[in-house]
C-alpha cells in the first residue's frame, strides 16, 4: 500500500529543516531503521539548500514542492522547482566522486561541493530532468540494500 507525503515551501532555508524531519518521520513503519531515516533526512536536507542556494540563488520569492512515496520496497522522494537548472557537469562529477580525502584530517575536508555526492552515495538512484521550467530531483532508496 502506497502512502504520500506532500510539501510545498518557499524557498527559505530555515524551512528546510522542517522538511527534512518530516521526511524522516514519513520513514516509520517501513524496514529502515533510524540511522537510513537520518541518512534520507540528510540526503532531502542537501537536496533542498542546493535548489535554494544555486537554483535560487538565495532568493526567497519561489517555492519547492516535495512529494514523497512509501511503497513496499522503496521510498522516494521528488522534489520539484522553478530554478535555475543543474548544469549537466555537475550531475555527472557528482555522480563519478569518491569524495577522496581523509575525514580524519579535518583541514583537508572540502567546506561546499559535498552535497550531491552524498546524495548519490546514500540513495540507490537520483534521478534529474528538466520539463518545461521545472527542475524534477527524484532520490530513491530502496529498503534492505544500504549495508554499514
Amino acid at each position: 500500500m502506497l502512502a504520500r507525503l506532500i510539501l510545498t515551501i518557499p524557498t527559505q532555508m530555515d524551512r528546510v529543516a522542517d522538511v527534512g524531519a518530516r521526511v524522516r518521520a514519513f520513514c516509520a513503519g517501513t524496514p529502515l531503521d533510524e540511522v537510513d531515516a537520518m541518512e534520507i533526512e540528510l540526503c532531502v536536507v542537501e537536496a533542498l539548500n542546493n535548489a535554494i542556494e544555486h537554483g535560487y540563488g538565495l532568493r526567497d520569492d519561489g517555492e519547492i514542492r516535495i512529494s514523497a512515496v512509501r511503497s513496499s520496497v522503496a521510498i522516494s522522494v521528488e522534489l520539484m522547482d522553478a530554478g535555475k537548472p543543474i548544469p549537466h557537469d555537475v550531475l555527472e562529477g557528482a555522480a563519478n566522486s569518491n569524495m577522496d580525502f581523509d575525514p580524519g584530517d579535518v583541514a583537508s575536508l572540502p567546506e561546499r561541493g559535498l552535497g550531491l555526492p552524498i546524495i548519490n552515495r546514500v540513495m540507490d538512484r537520483v534521478g534529474y530532468r528538466r520539463d518545461g521550467v521545472h527542475n524534477i530531483l527524484v532520490l530513491t532508496r530502496r529498503f534492505g540494500t544500504h549495508a554499514r
